[in-house]
């Protein structure tokens, strides 16, 4: 048993529950995916994010993050590789560290048109100067 899982049986042990994020470059095995509530994987535009492989674990959510920089997403690739994946548990998400969020509405259009969830970036939007 690797360290990862000999700490999230401990923890699991105790009662917590654990959720994880990850860009999904690293394969997480069903040994320690079967411990988590819930992975987030967040995959790069470009990575080697083994995509196949997630969409079949039930209790991982996909979020893919839409905006201009060069990891993330566009709308029309992500329009592309829907048919593949579980839309109940893709995610959309602007890219941006302004608090207008201009991409927020292209993200929000793209979630309603796709079927899929949208998620704001609340610590950006609500951070104060």
């Amino acid at each position: 048993m690797s360290e990862l899982s000999e700490l999230i049986a401990l923890l699991r042990k105790d009662g917590i529950e654990i959720h994880i994020e990850t860009n999904g470059t690293a394969i997480i095995s069903d040994e320690i995916l079967k411990m988590l509530s819930l992975a987030v994987v967040s995959p790069k535009r470009g990575s080697d994010n083994n995509l196949n492989y997630w969409t079949t674990k039930e209790n991982v959510h996909l979020k893919f993050v839409i905006g201009n920089a060069s990891w993330c997403w566009s709308s029309l690739q992500l329009e592309r590789i829907m048919q593949s994946l579980p839309r109940e548990r893709v995610w959309i998400m602007a890219f941006g560290t302004d608090p207008e969020m201009s991409s927020a509405r292209e993200a929000w259009d793209l979630a309603l048109r796709l079927g899929v969830n949208y998620s704001d970036r609340l610590h950006i939007r609500l951070r104060r100067k």
